[in-house]
């Protein structure tokens, strides 16, 4: 599991997702910085951190490099980033043009910048296949139909729409590559509080229920 850390040891930190391990930094930088996604082949790990000011940039750490490879660095705020199956193009949003918009580079950050949303959009998220981009405009989803010999849009088709949770940090919505459903963060919470439950000697509780069982 790869996670960020705050305080003495800030940076990016990873730890074994059983526990048998303590966690290890695998880089320090004083900036605000996030994890992104893995690439295919497991040793590059897409980032966005907070280089100056109000600016975030996203870079690619290769395993043993102390300092990233900076793919998309402008003065402009680049976040979200999702890589493709193949590994070859990374997508993200900007707020170039005044409003966050989904954009596709290569992932060498070589080459053209291909638009994808029309009219804003957030979180965008590649489908299993890599032949469609799927993003979130105003809690509406959206299919993005790419064709990548010469890259365009060949369509944007919305798909459905409910309350969902844009987080600002990243993508925080999936996809089940058996059946091609949606997992996502439902913010329609019309009609229910939020409270905290405080349970006291919660070991014992869990052991009784053990032993009935």
């Amino acid at each position: 599991i790869v996670y960020s850390t705050r305080g003495a040891s800030s940076g990016i930190a990873w730890k074994r997702a059983d526990g048998s391990d303590s966690p290890e930094i695998i880089y320090r930088t004083k900036n605000a910085t996030e994890p992104g996604e893995w690439l295919p082949d497991g040793q590059r790990l897409v980032l966005v951190e907070q280089r100056a000011g109000s600016r975030e940039d996203i870079g690619i750490l290769s395993l043993g490099d102390s300092v990233p490879t900076w793919i998309v660095a402008t003065p402009f705020r680049e976040r979200h980033p999702s890589v493709s199956p193949d590994g070859r193009w990374l997508a993200y949003i900007s707020d170039r043009s005044g409003s966050n918009e989904v954009y596709v580079v290569d992932i060498s950050g070589q080459g053209a910048r291909h638009q994808i949303s029309a009219a804003g959009g957030t979180s965008p998220h590649w489908s299993p296949d890599g032949k469609t981009l799927y993003y979130l405009v105003r809690g509406e989803m959206m299919s993005a139909s790419l064709q990548t010999s010469d890259f365009r849009v060949r369509a944007r088709t919305p798909l459905f729409s409910g309350q969902f949770d844009e987080n600002t940090l990243g993508t925080n919505y999936d996809i089940n590559r058996q059946n091609g459903t949606f997992l996502m963060i439902s913010q329609d919470v019309v009609g229910l509080e939020a409270k905290m439950t405080w349970i006291l000697n919660w070991p014992e509780i869990i052991r009784k229920m053990g032993t009935t069982q």
